[in-house]
């Protein structure tokens, strides 16, 4: 793992992203559980190589998230920092970078922990001109690419490639998504 610091005690290092697993509980099916993480059955079956959703284990640990956009980089917090501080210094969004790391609260940013930093997009989407019929969703808490997909009449993985978004599956609020006009 290459380490540079940047400023005093702050050190950028190359990183895996890790995935969000959950440990199989007596009586749980494949399809309670996709439908608690928010994807597909099809996708958890895919992920953890089961050729018979019917027959999961009490005790597995399966894999319940996609694959995520590789981290460019990780991030040692130091006290003061914010997640829009932290999101300016890379060029990234604030959303994408408390979704990336599962933060839904602002205020729990914790000097000494390790963030993943996303992988700086290829080019900005643009904003939504008038007349355009593209509409800019603000997320709120509890929201996912699953639910919103649903209240806009699209399927997840359109509203996922519209934003060029693969992870993770809980969005945080204030989090803009763009929706594909009909």
């Amino acid at each position: 793992m290459a380490t540079s610091t940047v400023g005093g005690n702050r050190s950028l290092d190359q990183a895996e992203p890790a995935r969000k697993t959950h440990t199989v509980q007596p009586g749980e099916t494949l399809s309670g559980i996709a439908r608690k993480y928010g994807v597909k059955v099809g996708d958890l079956a895919s992920w953890n190589q089961i050729a018979d959703p019917a027959k999961i284990r009490a005790g597995a640990k399966l894999v319940v998230s996609a694959p995520a956009k590789p981290a460019e980089k990780t991030y040692t917090v130091v006290a003061g920092d914010t997640f829009s501080g932290i999101a300016k210094r890379f060029g990234v969004e604030v959303g994408e970078l408390m979704a990336l790391n599962g933060y839904q609260d602002p205020t729990k940013l914790l000097a000494g922990s390790t963030i993943e930093i996303p992988a700086k997009p290829t080019k900005p989407k643009p904003k939504p001109q008038p007349g355009t019929g593209e509409t800019v969703y603000t997320t709120v808490a509890g929201d996912t690419y699953a639910s919103v997909a649903k209240n806009f009449r699209i399927t997840e993985e359109e509203l996922r490639i519209y934003n060029g978004h693969r992870a993770p599956d809980k969005l945080p609020p204030g989090f803009k998504l763009y929706i594909p006009s009909s």
